[in-house]
């Protein structure tokens, strides 16, 4: 059981750095959007009305704040960081096709053989025929098949407008934004 085992765990820690990967592929951009579009308002703002010094304040909080609720939203409420053998397992079965609960079985019954649970050496060794077998089936996956490509371009598409937007501020004015970069 420990050649099934060994291919279990390897099979979760991939799947694991893949939904990390993911999950910071996908919220990375969309966070670079929302400061992008947040500091481009903010300097709009300033140059068109010339902000008092409390407003600019008062606008770099609400912009922190904005920033902190999107990495807590597309970043750290989504990673992976204390999910279980099980979820991970759904997480899986989930996103690829073919697996049909044959991941998520494996790794209970493979707690449950390491805890001991069950009765008699006849359900030991149907636990330990499962394993075996699944883990034989399970061996040509890596992990990596539960990464997610379309919401990673979804993302980046997403958080591009305003990052572009940002920059062509700066290069048509370039006055404008850096007098408004350095009073903020």
């Amino acid at each position: 059981m420990s050649d099934a085992s060994n291919t279990l765990d390897g099979l979760l820690k991939g799947v694991r750095r893949a939904w990390w990967t993911s999950v910071i592929l996908t919220g990375a951009p969309l966070v670079a959007g929302v400061a992008c579009a947040f500091f481009l308002a903010v300097l709009l703002l300033d140059n068109l009305l010339l902000l008092p010094a409390a407003a600019r304040w008062m606008c770099l909080g609400v912009g922190t704040v904005l920033i902190a609720a999107a990495v807590w939203r597309w970043l750290l409420g989504r990673l992976p960081a204390f999910a279980s053998g099980e979820r991970l397992a759904a997480y899986f079965e989930e996103r690829v096709d073919g697996v049909d609960n044959e991941l998520i079985n494996t790794v209970q019954f493979t707690a449950a053989a390491r805890s001991g649970v069950g009765e008699g050496a006849l359900a030991h060794a149907m636990v330990r025929t499962y394993i075996a077998a699944a883990t034989e089936r399970l061996e040509r996956y890596t992990g990596w098949e539960a990464f997610e490509r379309s919401r990673i371009r979804s993302s980046l598409k997403r958080g591009a407008l305003p990052v572009m937007a940002l920059a062509a501020y700066a290069v048509l004015f370039p006055a404008g934004f850096w007098s408004g970069a350095f009073r903020l």
